[in-house]
C-alpha cells in the first residue's frame, strides 16, 4: 500500500506476466514500464492514478482492452502503439491531449469511448494505422458533432453519442475482464 509509483521499465519485457492489478494510491506509471510484455492481456489501473508514461505499454500484443483512469490528463507518445489485440478503449473526461501514435498499429481496434467533451488535442498520427473507418467511436451526446469534424477522429466511420453505448461496458472500471474490487 506503500508504494505511490512504478517506475520506469519496472516490468518491462516480462514476457510471462499475464495479468497485473496496480493497487490505488499509485499515481504514475513510469515510460516503458510494461513494454514488450507480449502475454500481458489483463491491467486494471487505479483511479488514482494521474500519470502514464510515454511508451508504457508499446508492444503489449495481448492487451485487448484499456479503461484509463479518471485522473490521467494526457495519453502520451506511443503509450498502447503495437497493441495489436487491443479490441476497445475508453479515455476519460479528463484527458486534454494524446501524443503521436499513442494507438499506431492497434490492428484490431473496433470502439473507442471518449468522454472528453472538449476534443483533445491530438496529431494526425495518433491512430496510424488502425482501421478506423470500420470502428466505432462514442463521444458525449453534446459533443458528437464537434468529433464529425475534428482530424483524426473524423476518420471513424461510426460516430455515436455515448448514451448509445451498450450499458455492459460503460461504467466498468476494468481491463481485460479483471474486476479490481474481486482480488
Amino acid at each position: 500500500n506503500s508504494v505511490t509509483s512504478i517506475g520506469e521499465r519496472a516490468f518491462s519485457s516480462c514476457h510471462s506476466l499475464k495479468s497485473i492489478i496496480i493497487p490505488s494510491g499509485v499515481v504514475s506509471l513510469g515510460r516503458v514500464a510494461f513494454y514488450n510484455c507480449s502475454s500481458l492481456s489483463s491491467i486494471s489501473l487505479p483511479n488514482s492514478m494521474t500519470t502514464i508514461g510515454d511508451q508504457a505499454f508499446l508492444c503489449c500484443k495481448s492487451l485487448d482492452s484499456i479503461v484509463i483512469p479518471n485522473g490521467v490528463t494526457s495519453i502520451e507518445y506511443s503509450t498502447f502503439g503495437e497493441c495489436f489485440a487491443l479490441k476497445s478503449v475508453t479515455i476519460p473526461n479528463s484527458v486534454t491531449s494524446i501524443g503521436d501514435g499513442a494507438f499506431e498499429y492497434c490492428s484490431s481496434l473496433n470502439k473507442v469511448v471518449c468522454k472528453a467533451v472538449l476534443v483533445p488535442s491530438t496529431t494526425a498520427n495518433v491512430f496510424r494505422n488502425v482501421p478506423t473507418s470500420s470502428a466505432v467511436l462514442y463521444v458525449p451526446d453534446e459533443s458528437v458533432d464537434i468529433y464529425k469534424y475534428m482530424d483524426p477522429w473524423d476518420d471513424f466511420g461510426t460516430i455515436l453519442p455515448i448514451s448509445q453505448l451498450p450499458t455492459d461496458v460503460e461504467n466498468v472500471q476494468t481491463i481485460g475482464g479483471m474486476d479490481p474490487s474481486k482480488k
